[in-house]
């Protein structure tokens, strides 16, 4: 027997040393200056036939222990000993015994010290298990083969210590033979067992006290307090449900065990497995013993006839031809009869099934209620109610599936409801907030919110990718309607009172859940300290949290919910008080936590916050998300903080340029200190705060009529521009209480109502990110830490699956072609690095650990490739080509260019076929909309894997995942070879790079970029002719600008340029960004022109000049301008890149829902439950700069830089420059590589765009997809930034887009739609544009980039109408505009405003299109138009019609450029998609009617329904204008009477306000009429007519008022004839002096008529 423990992590690397006794100090000098990782590294890194001189070797090369010959022969003797092992443990075992054969000394001995070291726990003997049980149970571990022992057969150490009893048997011959009998332990009861549960854990927990990786993190194979729990557990649940009935608990312990042992053997851990056990079986551990129960004559009952077994032994698979009767304490207390005589059918109920056709018992349940009477439901039989059994003669509750425990009265409808109810998806305008730190929580939840509002609670839960099915009690029909517009799935109830327990059973008996949420924010009016009344629990209000107590304890009573994880959750203002705080704590059972949103950086918002399970809550013990601390303050309750490095949200966006006075990120760095004034409800607060806030904010208080309390009013609270002051809006409030902005859309009712509701909604709900940050510690109190959803995992059929696919077992070790280990070096060898000089004995090693990984498992694509009829020589990736793009984009958003262009579709149909043969082949037609496959190989091999594996694929991948990660570590000693042969600008930029992992995924995946593994070490070409990579689209290169007119005389003469030009703009930033980079070692100090020459030689050497853009989040980033300097004229390309684009995300589900015959949204979850759609993204680090430059075009790659105080200098970058052309090919092959790795490899649905990684996950409660990527890029050396990476959930922000994927298994769609802030920005940048009548060179650019991605995404090719304006502005300076640009620009605003989400189908049937012909005439000078509008598939009659267009129509217009953005406008507001064909006219069907009317021939003789139509005057182009925004602000017209004299004047409502002020601030005590209300959207038609109405009162006051007179007129009164010095009210009216001096005369002596009719306002 072997002393060395094969199976240990390292293989027994270190038990080898330590039975050779070798010294700790040798071992781990030798470990670590040869870098091994397992006993086979040692053994297999020397020849075995010279393996004596090969460790004299290996010893030699360690300093401390090179010429000790007793460490020399320590180590031979460890070589020869390890060897051993290695051929013991490859040996086939002859015997089942060798498992319970005892472990090897030292490793018993490590796993006792272990046992010791954590549990310090001293086992009773007879509950201690025996040695053999032990190293049996260790060895199943391992060899991950865990099987299912008889609890006859676990033993423990009083149990073997007993004497055996002997056996004898003869033979014949005289042949006598005695024996040892193995007999079994005889178990009588219920009790019994449970004592051989209790040995049976003890030794699963000491063989499983070790740590395993599992999905990223690790977990203890097994768990002491998990497996003691299962057994305690099992105890009660016997007792409470079967009545003690010990064959009952051995049939559900075995079941357990068994899916135990299955998702052990399949990789799980075995703590993590126990869990999900438990959940599979938890209705088995619930239901009562009902059935007869099948042993073997072996399960140590005796078999016996007497009654008082509970049952009798059956032959092994002989069914019982009768149920045999139970223990009177198995029995229901039941009825047989009913009155009027009619019988009931026993067979119908105890679980045999009436087989009896013409049955005339009635088919109901028979059980005795406690009334007496019987059940008689028809909905269930007696075991199908899955209710505890009544023992005869106990005494017991019986109650119907939907009634209370306390008889409270059950909403059916909202139970009925929420068990045909969906998951929840958000639905609304907007995006939801992103968070890096937040983590959904695992498995599937049922969230009951309380005091729900619009739903805040289920919001941040989407937030962080949660996934579940929601119940909302709220009283208030305003804020349901919210929630019901945004997220449709939640099942909305009246009120917190109406929600009982016994409502979520139909739900809870139909779907499988991790737990449930319950709770919400209770009403805080009685706690509030902004309350001067506040009673606090003496308020009813206060006493609502009864409320949770009670629905919990009636849930906790829920035979369903017995395994379920209950979490309740309280929020409430932190200024209660204390004996508030106290009650709500022993409510709760744990205490709270305190969060103050103000530290987030935007509004105050201190509030308690209990969460937690049982009476175990969140507390400092559990970790923070990452930015969040813990305050280390002593503070009562603990505090938890945002600390992060900017603001929640980072940007909020703030109309007609107002802001507050505060910078978000400093009132961060103050812990909170500055923020706004918490958000309240809006109502007409009273007065008695007033005293306690500034005179100024009481003043602001009064005038904005107390909307909200007097603190609000203070400066910090508001927003302002210059002077002007007003509250944020219900948008602005909503961002900084980091919901979406547009989630409150719904609210209906006139502007000021609407306003005044939506304020209340906020005022009342939650603070997302705070939410967002609480539910990140749930994890820390949860008893289930790493639940996985529950789904058939039957053998049978994935087997079925596998049979014919490249992943049949066996299939892919003996597929012919693919490389084996040693294939793999030489071909890296020959073929990657074969102009290196690398040690042969490096290669041998690199083979020799390569030799024993199943290399062949991270083939499965070249075989599968192979078996489609590729050649396996080179699998390089599909280029996407142009004709690619366009139809993906066709199905994602439309048309995107014509059928005549070279970059469009070809035509639907071809010309020429005749009127009528045309009709029949376009109706025929599939939808040019649909949407189409991802062209690239390696996606359909990903997504015929999953479909494949389904759920299976978690352990598949993890194990290609395992494989991987042995080869990374295999290719260590190769990486340590190649860092010799790096360049000085591969170890400044490159040093952590893998170029021996990159070769081998090069040489693997049969990859035609056979250079890049060698140029990440001696680094990339940046000018000239550079060689093609073999992977992206071929083009013709262009002739590169010789060499010898680059450089020489003309470097020089550009050098001198630089020297004598001034600085650039954005110089210091530049300077600053520059010091940066030096910084991080991506470029050198810096040198001046002299140093450079010196360096390069005078003309050999060219700068880029570099200049600095500020991008649309904010971010600066310095460009190196290679165009200018001539830097890419002087390269040669011969490809072009190809990027993926949001059409990858519904083109791949779509795929995938074809494969898996998914024909409508619900048979996801009928089907397919397994599958939950969500994204992951991630960044790579450094892009560009990560790869070096060659040392060869080092005097090409210098920048300029105005050094302050000193002038030019010059740096030199060793990455590569942002702004060359060749640096875009050289950078997107690495991230080629790696996503065609990850989805080759690793099963990862991934893709990338430069440096953005997408990752689509698929199946349930899995990161397959991000997994994969991350390991991929960090084995590679460029591991994802942790700061930018997003885990995967339903709703996620890409490339400037928010994607929702919630809705795929609901309604089939995936919703794509502009981010808000990018709607706002490019809104913004609209309305300026439109006021200035001009725009930049540089604005023009933004606008041009930033509605190219929004339309691209939501709005088809409708970006394009701006594209003449943009372009002709592309001049330095300003460019004026004229009318027609700004329509355009009005056009472009308008779709912008109206932008809609777009849906894309992906599965079920595609929407047939209408077809519409349509063609125009113009003959004797009248234009005719004619159509024809048919609906294939329908009985529709196809419509005819023409109308003529009026003259003036047509001279209104000013070019067809105009019609179409008027006609791309009308699509938009219809949210409509046109495919536009030409059609030749004699294949035309509406020609006839373009041309003659309703006379034409051939058309009557159609049958068509025919009409001539009127011209419509809305369609006129001055009808079309008015309906174009000019501004986002309102001017109002007052029409002044001058003497007969009408003239104009236009004011906007500021400046109605500052003359208001004016005149109040100087006549205290002066009557005006009120200004109208402030705040409101003042472009909304409501308000406008409001305040028209209101602010005409104003004027005519003004006028009217005697006292305000001499104020119009100055300091003294009118009447005392003084003249004024400051005219503010004829200013105001902007009339000349005539009219002033004529108008003050007249209005001096006496109050005329006039100053009445002086104006009026339109």
């Amino acid at each position: 027997m072997s002393r060395v423990d094969v199976l240990a992590d390292d293989r027994g690397l270190q038990g080898c040393f330590k039975v050779a006794n070798i010294q700790q100090e040798w071992a781990q000098d030798f470990i670590t200056k040869h870098k091994l990782v397992t006993l086979d590294d040692y053994i297999y890194s020397v020849a075995h036939d010279t393996w004596e001189k090969g460790v004299e070797t290996l010893v030699s090369q360690v300093p401390t222990l090179r010429d000790n010959m007793i460490a020399l022969a320590r180590f031979r003797s460890a070589f020869d000993i390890g060897r051993e092992a290695l051929r013991q443990a490859a040996a086939p075992a002859t015997k089942s015994a060798d498992l319970d054969e005892p472990l090897p000394e030292a490793t018993m001995k490590s796993l006792n010290q272990d046992w010791a070291r954590r549990y310090s726990l001293q086992l009773d003997p007879s509950l201690e298990p025996c040695g053999a049980l032990r190293s049996r149970l260790y060895r199943e571990f391992r060899k991950g083969q865990l099987t299912v022992i008889e609890a006859r057969k676990v033993k423990s150490v009083i149990t073997v210590a007993q004497p055996k009893t002997q056996g004898s048997v003869t033979l014949g011959d005289n042949v006598h033979l005695e024996f040892e009998k193995e007999e079994g332990i005889p178990i009588k009861s219920c009790v019994e067992y449970y004592l051989q549960m209790r040995v049976l854990a003890h030794a699963l927990a000491w063989a499983g006290n070790y740590q395993v990786d599992y999905e990223g993190g690790r977990h203890w194979m097994m768990d002491l307090s998990t497996v003691l729990g299962y057994v305690d557990v099992a105890l009660r649940n016997s007792i409470e449900f079967a009545g003690g009935s010990m064959l009952w608990l051995q049939r559900n312990d075995v079941l357990t065990r068994g899916k135990l042992a299955t998702y052990v053997n399949r990789g799980m851990p075995g703590s993590v497995a126990m869990k999900q056990a438990l959940h599979e079986t938890h209705l088995e551990w619930r239901s009562p013993l009902a059935a007869p129960l099948v042993v073997s004559s072996g399960s140590g009952s005796p078999g016996t006839t007497k009654r008082k077994q509970e049952s009798s032994p059956l032959p092994v698979g002989e069914a019982p031809t009768k149920r045999p009767r139970t223990l009177k304490a198995d029995r229901w207390a039941t009825v047989s009869m009913i009155k009027g005589g009619k019988r009931l059918c026993k067979p119908y109920n105890d679980g045999r099934g009436c087989s009896n056709s013409q049955c005339d018992q009635m088919h109901a349940c028979d059980v005795k209620l406690p009334n007496g009477k019987p059940c008689l439901s028809r909905a269930h039989t007696r075991i199908a109610a899955a209710l505890p059994a009544t023992p005869v003669g106990r005494v017991v509750s019986l109650r119907d599936p939907l009634v209370d425990p306390l008889q409270r009265p059950v909403d059916r409808v909202s139970a009925d409801r929420l068990r045909a109810a969906k998951p929840v998806a958000w639905r609304g305008l907007g995006d939801l907030p992103q968070f890096t730190w937040a983590k959904p929580l695992v498995g599937s939840w049922l969230v009951i919110d309380l005091w729900a509002g619009f739903s805040g609670l289920c919001v941040a839960l989407l937030a962080m990718g949660v996934r579940f099915h929601a119940v909302a009690a709220e009283n208030d029909t305003f804020p349901a309607q919210v929630a019901e517009q945004i997220m449709p799935q939640v099942v909305a109830v009246d009120a917190v009172e109406t929600v009982t327990g016994t409502m979520f059973r139909p739900f809870l008996q139909r779907r499988q859940v991790r737990g449930i949420i319950l709770g919400g924010g209770s009403p805080c009016q009685g706690n509030s300290i902004l309350n001067t009344g506040r009673k606090g629990l003496a308020d009813t209000r206060s006493q609502q949290p009864q409320e949770l107590v009670r629905i919990r304890q009636e849930l906790q009573d829920l035979p369903e919910c017995a395994t379920l994880e209950i979490v309740t959750f309280l929020e409430n203002v932190a200024s209660m008080p204390r004996e508030v705080m106290d009650q709500y704590t022993a409510w709760m059972g744990f205490p709270p936590i305190l969060i103050d949103a103000g530290a987030c950086g935007w509004v105050q918002r201190r509030r308690l916050l209990w969460l937690g399970q049982g009476r175990c809550g969140v507390s400092p013990r559990c970790t923070p998300p990452d930015g969040w601390v813990w305050v280390e303050s002593g503070t009562d309750p603990p505090e938890l903080r945002w600390k992060g490095p900017k603001p929640i949200p980072a940007k909020v966006h703030f109309d007609q340029s107002f802001g507050p006075l505060f910078d978000a990120a400093e009132v961060v760095k103050a812990a909170g200190q500055g923020a706004m004034h918490p958000f309240t409800r809006e109502f007409w607060h009273p007065c008695d705060r007033v005293k306690l806030v500034p005179p100024e904010a009481a003043a602001r208080f009064y005038q904005d009529e107390r909307r909200l309390p007097p603190s609000a009013y203070t400066a910090e609270s508001l927003l302002w521009r210059k002077d002007e002051w007003r509250q944020p809006g219900p948008e602005e409030r909503a961002q900084m209480m980091g919901f979406p902005a547009q989630c409150l859309q719904a609210v209906q009712g006139p502007a000021a109502v609407r306003r005044q509701r939506q304020n209340s909604m906020l005022g009342n709900g939650f603070h997302l990110p705070m939410i967002v940050a609480l539910f990140c510690l749930l994890p820390g109190v949860l008893s289930m830490k790493v639940p996985r959803p529950l789904f058939d995992l039957a053998e049978r059929k994935l087997q079925e699956r596998l049979a014919g696919t490249v992943w049949e077992p066996g299939r892919l070790q003996v597929f012919p072609g693919l490389l084996s280990s040693d294939q793999v070096v030489q071909s890296m060898q020959r073929t990657v690095f074969g102009s290196l000089p690398i040690s042969a004995n490096v290669w041998q090693l690199t083979a020799t650990r390569l030799a024993p990984l199943p290399v062949w498992q991270l083939q499965a694509y070249t075989a599968w490739a192979v078996g489609r009829g590729a050649s396996c020589d080179q699998l390089g990736p599909t280029p996407l080509t142009t004709s690619h793009r366009t139809a993906l984009f066709a199905g994602l958003t439309g048309q995107r260019y014509p059928g005549n262009s070279r970059k469009g579709l070809d035509h639907l149909l071809p010309p020429g076929v005749g009127k009528e043969e045309h009709i029949k082949q376009a109706v025929g037609l599939p939808s040019p909309f649909r949407l189409r496959e991802w062209p690239e190989q390696d996606v359909d091999f990903v997504l015929h894997a999953i479909a494949t594996w389904q759920q299976a694929l978690i352990g598949y991948s993890e194990q290609c995942r395992q494989v991987f990660r042995q080869v990374c570590t295999a290719l260590l000693p190769l990486d340590d070879e190649l860092r010799k042969f790096r360049v000085h600008s591969a170890v400044k930029v490159a040093a952590g790079k893998r170029p021996a992992v990159l070769a081998f995924l090069t040489v693997i995946l049969r990859w035609p970029d056979l250079q890049q593994p060698l140029q990440m070490l001696q680094g990339y070409p940046i000018v000239g002719a550079l060689e093609p990579s073999g992977v992206f689209r071929s083009i013709t290169a262009r002739e590169a600008l010789p060499k010898e007119e680059w450089l020489g005389d003309a470097a020089v003469a550009a050098v001198e340029r630089i020297e004598s030009s001034r600085p650039p703009r954005f110089a210091e930033r530049i300077y600053a960004a520059t010091v940066l980079e030096q910084q991080k070692q991506f470029c050198s100090p810096f040198l001046t022109k002299r140093c450079m020459d010196e360096r390069f030689g005078v003309g050999q050497w060219r700068p880029l000049q570099r200049f600095l853009i500020v991008q649309p989040d904010g971010k600066e980033r310095v460009i190196d301008n290679a165009r200018k300097t001539l830097h890419n004229s002087s390269t040669e390309m011969m490809e072009t890149i190809y990027t993926v684009h949001l059409d990858f995300i519904p083109a791949v589900i779509k795929q995938l829902a074809h494969r898996l015959q998914v024909t409508s949204p619900g048979d996801w979850s009928v089907f397919h439950p397994w599958a939950h759609f969500r994204l992951g993204t991630d960044d790579l680090p450094d892009a560009y700069r990560g790869l070096p430059v060659c040392p060869e075009h080092l005097p090409y790659s210098a920048v300029a830089v105005w050094v302050p105080q000193q002038g030019w200098r010059y740096t030199i970058l060793w990455g590569l420059a942002f702004g060359l052309e060749s640096a875009v090919v050289s950078f997107n092959r690495l991230p080629q590589l790696g996503i065609a790795a990850t989805r080759r490899c690793l099963y990862g649905l991934a893709a990338a765009y430069f440096d953005d990684e997408l990752a689509v996950e698929v199946v349930a409660a899995a990161d397959i997809s991000q997994q994969a990527l991350r390991l991929l890029f960090t084995s590679i050396g460029a591991p994802p930034q942790k700061a930018k990476g997003f885990a995967p959930s339903p709703d996620r922000h890409y490339l400037g887009a928010a994607i929702h994927l919630g809705s795929v298994m609901t309604t089939g769609c995936v919703r794509i739609q502009p981010k808000f802030a990018t709607v706002a920005k490019v809104a913004g940048r609209l309305r300026v544009a439109i006021a200035n009548r001009c725009l930049t060179k540089e604005e023009a650019g933004k606008l041009r980039g930033d509605i190219t991605w929004m339309f691209s995404l939501a709005a088809g090719h409708m970006g394009r109408i701006a594209q003449p304006v943009l372009a002709k502005c592309s001049s330095d300076g300003p460019t004026p505009m004229d009318d027609e640009d700004v329509v355009t620009l009005q056009v472009l605003l308008r779709i912008v405003l109206d932008c809609q989400p777009r849906d894309v189908q992906v599965c079920g049937v595609d929407k047939v299109p209408l077809v519409i012909y349509s063609d125009a005439s113009f003959e004797q000078g009248v234009l005719r138009l004619g159509w024809v509008v048919m609906c294939p598939g329908t009985s529709y009659q196809p419509q005819g019609g023409t109308c003529e267009v009026p003259p003036e129509v047509i001279d209104s217009w000013c070019d067809a450029h105009e019609i179409a953005q008027f006609s791309h406008y009308l699509l938009n507001s219809l949210d409509a998609r046109a495919w536009f064909e030409w059609i030749d006219s004699e294949s035309n069907p509406s020609d006839g009617l373009s041309r003659l009317g309703l006379a034409d021939e051939w058309t009557q003789a159609q049958g068509w329904s025919l009409t001539s139509y009127t011209f419509p005057p809305g369609l006129s182009r001055g009808e079309f204008l008015q309906s174009l925004p000019v501004s986002r602000f309102t001017a109002y017209v007052i029409e002044i009477n001058d003497f007969g004299k009408v003239t104009e004047v236009a004011h906007r409502y500021s400046d109605f306000e500052t003359l208001h002020k004016a005149l109040l601030m100087e006549n205290p005590g002066l009557q005006l009429p009120p200004l109208p209300p402030k705040g409101a959207d003042g472009t909304d038609a409501a308000v406008i007519a409001a305040r028209k109405v209101e602010l005409e009162q104003l004027l005519r006051g003004m006028l009217q008022n005697v006292e305000a007179r001499p104020c119009w007129a100055g300091a003294a009164p009118v009447r005392a004839g003084a003249f004024p010095r400051d005219l503010r009210h004829w200013k105001f009216l902007e009339l000349g002096n005539p009219t002033v001096i004529a108008g003050r005369f007249v209005m001096a002596p006496r109050l005329g008529p006039w100053p009445e009719k002086s104006g009026e306002i339109s």
